[in-house]
This record gives structure tokens, sequence and C-alpha cells, in this order.
């Protein structure tokens, strides 16, 4: 091969080469574009979404989050008998809060003293209130019937900010292995918001006590 050959295949591969150079310039630009157009998508999605988990000291929690309520709170939880909470919700309503409270209707506690004494003050702090009894289900083969409960355990803050998570409003709650996980987005308490609506609406949900308290 002569000389001016190999230097015109040295040329050619040299081409090659900046051909190739060029190229990986032009896609790590791309990519940092997409980086930063990424990161900026986070940040703005931030903005909508803030989580936070807790596992501790959850009552105490409850009640800051609860602190920060300036017009309405919803809630719908199980069972409520947390002194510590109730005070708090009574502390906000004679702020001039709105709270409205839904509970499940439970035939064996019902009947117990203690727990009438705290429905009773839940309605006198609530300006709706409402026990939900969901008709039993029935087992096909024994016919057996078997208690249904509103189980959900969520509170709605201002229509921005929910709680929700395992923990019953209740004493004996704080001794147990349970979370709570706080979300601050308006668009996420809308949904919470439509289901607490149709807790207290739908007719299928009965009623074993409702009433409005001025």
């Amino acid at each position: 091969m002569s000389i001016f050959s190999n230097l015109k295949l040295l040329l050619l591969r040299h081409k090659g080469k900046d051909r190739l150079i060029l190229k990986l310039k032009m896609e790590i630009n791309q990519l940092k574009f997409e980086t930063r157009k990424l990161k900026d998508e986070i940040l703005e999605l931030k903005k909508q979404y803030n989580f936070y988990f807790f596992d501790m000291n959850i009552e105490e929690k409850i009640i800051n989050q609860l602190s920060k309520a300036k017009k309405e709170v919803n809630v719908a939880v199980a069972w409520i008998t947390s002194d510590a909470l109730i005070n708090k919700l009574e502390e906000l309503k004679n702020q001039g809060v709105l709270i409205n409270i839904i509970i499940t209707a439970d035939k064996e506690k019902d009947k117990k003293a203690y727990y009438i004494k705290k429905k009773a003050t839940l309605r006198e702090i609530s300006k709706n209130f409402k026990v939900v009894k969901i008709s039993p289900r029935c087992n096909k083969y024994t016919k057996k019937e078997y208690e249904n409960l509103m189980h959900n355990k969520y509170c709605i803050i201002d229509n921005k900010i929910i709680i929700d998570g395992s923990y019953n409003w209740i004493d004996n709650a704080k001794y147990s292995e349970e979370h709570i996980i706080v979300i601050e987005s308006k668009k996420v308490a809308k949904l919470y918001k439509e289901n607490f609506d149709k807790l207290i609406n739908e007719i299928k949900y009965e009623n074993n006590l409702i009433e409005s308290v001025s």
C-alpha cells in the first residue's frame, strides 16, 4: 500500500472519529437537557404532593396536624375514644373550625356506657355526626351473618391535608405497632372528600345516628 493510500485511510478514520465524537456530544447535550427537564418536573411535583410517614408518637403527630386546621376537619375513623384527640377536636370547634365525624357502628361496643359517653361528646363537637352501619354479610354455606364495619382511619384537614394509616383514634392504639401517612395535596384531598361525602350521603350506609348540631 502506497504512502498516499495510508494517508487517505488515516484521514477517513479521523473523520469517522470526529463524526462519532460529534454524535456523542449531541447525545450528552440531549441527556443533560432531559435531566434538567426531569428535575424541573420533580420539583413541580413536590410542590403538589408532600408525603410524611410516621410510626412513633402518632397521637402527637395527629394533634400537630390538626393544629393546622383553619376552616374544616372531616374525620372518618372507625373508633374514636382518645381524650387527647377528642379534646383537640373540641378546641378546634371552639375556634370556629367546622368538624364532621363518621365512626362505625359496632354492636358489641355500642352497648357499653364508655362508648355511649364518647359518642355523645362527638355529637356535641360535630356539625354532622354519623355512625355508619353497613348491612351484614351472610356466609352462603353456613348462613351465618357477619358484621361489616366502616373501617376507614383517615382525616381531611382544610381539604388539603390528609392523615391516613392503620391508627384508630383510641387510647390503646398507642401501644400497638401502627403508622400514619400525612399527605399534603389538594388533588388527593379531593378524592378523600368524595369518599367522605359518599359515606355521609349514600343510603346504603345506614344511619345508626346522624344529627346536625348547631
